[in-house]
């Protein structure tokens, strides 16, 4: 019935609405979650030779893909065991520990302490970008990528607009924002439906990215209050050469622009998977954004997975090496690194991880490290005041220590 209102009726009810559904909806999720399904992954690990056993409780949501395909070179066999109430999770790891190498549950960040006291690392499953207009840009050559970048802007001659019109939407949802999805990732792609992005286009506006007379790019993009949202990007035809003549720079770029020349305070560049080493991570970091906790009412924002290790076989460290990441705990974002070196970690390699994996809106760091540390770098982490970085000791019973 929504959708047979006046579209000046759908505007003004739905800011009404949608905070009462959402809350509604979450309500619903959070009580079917206290008896959760329970599947077990196998297959050939990525970053090592042998096989790997997962135990996933829950459905995983959108995390789980993305997951499966960091930790699998392949798809794994799914095998579905039985039903678990989520306070079972613990004794039925303890009492058949061999069973699996890795336990994951995806679950409503309300059970997040629980997850903790079991023995749980709490990730969320996605993390928000926001930038900041206030601060300076970033256009030193220090940080190329953006240098190059914004180059190519120049070179290619690109231009924007601002438009409400509705064969623009249409043309941007099926040959950019579609083609873009599915070429930049594939089975992990999470694509919005037609209506839910026409909802987005008529409280905001389309940004298109234009060369000469041909719409490369754009963004979805709502204004309120102090805050630019850019919630929906498409590239032409999904074309990576676009991309890599500097599409969605341009995109980037011309929207921090507009958004500084209207007054606004904030550019709310959206969500990613909370992976330092993530494309789309790097990508964003280079602008300058930093990150926080997701505050969109539509999002799923609220979820998240715990993890705990059960076997540390070569090829988990090695995933845990490979794929440093966030976690959230007391609703605060820490940084996770594990370190294979065959040394006890220096000050200066501690230096080193922290300058390259620093962002605005990490509280904190955890360094793990199967060797130790020097007696310097644990003097200098345990100077740090208040405490912003955390030294444990991976002796194969604790995951990142107890932070």
């Amino acid at each position: 019935m929504y959708y047979w209102l006046p579209v000046g009726v759908r505007i003004f009810i739905g800011p009404v609405l949608e905070p009462a559904y959402f809350k509604v909806k979450r309500i619903l999720s959070i009580v079917s979650q206290l008896h959760q399904s329970v599947y077990q992954f196998k297959g050939k690990g990525r970053w090592g030779d042998g096989a790997l056993t997962t135990l996933v409780y829950g459905e995983g949501r959108g995390a789980l893909p993305y997951i499966l395909d960091l930790l699998y070179a392949g798809k794994p066999t799914k095998e579905k065991l039985r039903n678990a109430f989520i306070w079972e999770i613990k004794s039925q790891i303890d009492s058949n520990p061999s069973r699996a190498d890795l336990v994951l549950v995806a679950i409503d960040e309300i059970y997040s302490q629980f997850l903790s006291q079991q023995g749980f690392t709490v990730i969320p499953e996605w993390i928000m970008f926001k930038l900041d207009l206030a601060k300076p840009f970033p256009k030193s050559r220090k940080n190329k990528g953006l240098y190059d970048n914004l180059r190519k802007v120049s070179k290619y001659g690109y231009s924007f607009e601002m438009t409400r019109d509705p064969a623009k939407f249409e043309y941007f949802y099926h040959h950019m924002y579609l083609p873009y999805a599915a070429n930049k990732h594939g089975k992990l792609s999470l694509v919005g439906g037609f209506r839910a992005l026409w909802k987005i286009f008529e409280r905001g506006k389309l940004f298109l990215v234009n060369r000469k007379d041909e719409c490369i790019s754009g963004f979805l993009v709502e204004m309120q209050d102090k805050t630019v949202s850019a919630r929906c990007l498409g590239v032409k035809d999904g074309k990576i050469e676009y991309v890599e003549e500097g599409a969605l720079a341009a995109c980037y770029y011309f929207i921090i622009s507009w958004a500084k020349d209207k007054g606004y305070d904030w550019v709310d560049f959206g969500h990613c998977r909370p992976f330092f080493n993530d494309g789309v991570f790097l990508h964003k970091k280079r602008w300058g954004m930093e990150i926080m906790k997701s505050n969109r009412l539509a999002f799923d924002g609220k979820a998240v997975f715990g993890m705990k290790v059960c076997n540390y076989k070569q090829g988990l460290l090695n995933f845990l090496a490979k794929n440093p990441f966030i976690s959230i705990n007391q609703g605060k974002l820490k940084g996770l690194i594990f370190t294979q070196q065959d040394h006890p970690l220096t000050l200066e390699e501690i230096r080193a991880l922290v300058g390259t994996y620093h962002i605005p809106g990490i509280d904190s760091f955890v360094i793990s490290s199967s060797q130790g540390f020097t007696q310097e770098a644990e003097g200098f982490a345990s100077s740090q005041s208040p405490q912003r970085l955390y030294l444990a000791s991976l002796n194969g019973t604790t995951f990142f220590g107890s932070t």
